[in-house]
């Protein structure tokens, strides 16, 4: 059994990216089983995936724990829809939110965040409220690639006179909620983390808070 961690079916490299274990190389090196996750790189819904030879597979399936541990319907639904983008890897980058944001160059990234920028300060910003877009960069966490650091862009927000924890507290809070992650006396929100169709609500969350 080879346990992958992340979901990587095709060659990153590719795309310009870091080099990761492909599952078609774990089985043809021998595993008889390899699992790996369905969310992360693999861009699909939390889940355990096991593939590999279909006796070892039979003998897993009659295991009395699966009836705890088999996914919903829903699960099974999304990481149907998920893997039939890989069906077309020429498409794929236009279509996987997880691998176009991976892929984009960190001049792609300012100009979404510029975007972002542009579309909250249309609203109207106080004098004690600071946004300022500047250069981040991105991880993706455990499983495949958990240490590469992908060149981003975040939209960085100070409060004058409210701690950056209690700034991320009314975030959280906000509607929606907003989550970003803290640096120094910041709270910074990364456009790697933020879709197309995230501006708008974004823009309604953090006119909530100029009212402080």
């Amino acid at each position: 059994m080879h346990d992958l961690g992340g979901g990587v079916l095709l060659d990153l490299k590719r795309w310009n990216l870091p080099r990761e274990p492909v599952v078609r190389e774990s089985l043809e090196a021998g595993a008889h089983v390899v699992t790996f996750r369905g969310d992360k790189v693999l861009g699909g819904p939390q889940a355990g995936i096991l593939v590999g030879e279909r006796s070892a597979l039979e003998r897993i399936r009659k295991n009395p724990l699966m009836r705890a541990l088999r996914p919903d319907k829903f699960t099974l639904a999304l990481l149907e829809e998920t893997l039939k983008l890989y069906l077309s890897p020429r498409k794929l980058l236009e279509n996987h939110p997880v691998l176009s944001r991976l892929a984009e160059s960190s001049d792609e990234a300012m100009r979404r965040a510029e975007k972002i920028h542009q579309a909250v300060a249309a609203k109207g910003v106080p004098e004690n409220m600071q946004l300022k877009v500047v250069a981040s960069s991105a991880q993706l966490g455990s499983g495949a690639l958990p240490l590469e650091e992908f060149p981003s862009a975040a939209i960085r927000l100070r409060i004058k006179g409210m701690p950056a924890a209690q700034v991320a507290m009314r975030l959280r809070l906000a509607d929606p909620p907003v989550v970003g992650y803290i640096r120094k006396d910041g709270v910074y929100l990364d456009v790697k983390a933020i879709m197309e169709d995230d501006i708008e609500p974004l823009s309604h969350a953090l006119s909530d808070l100029f009212y402080v």
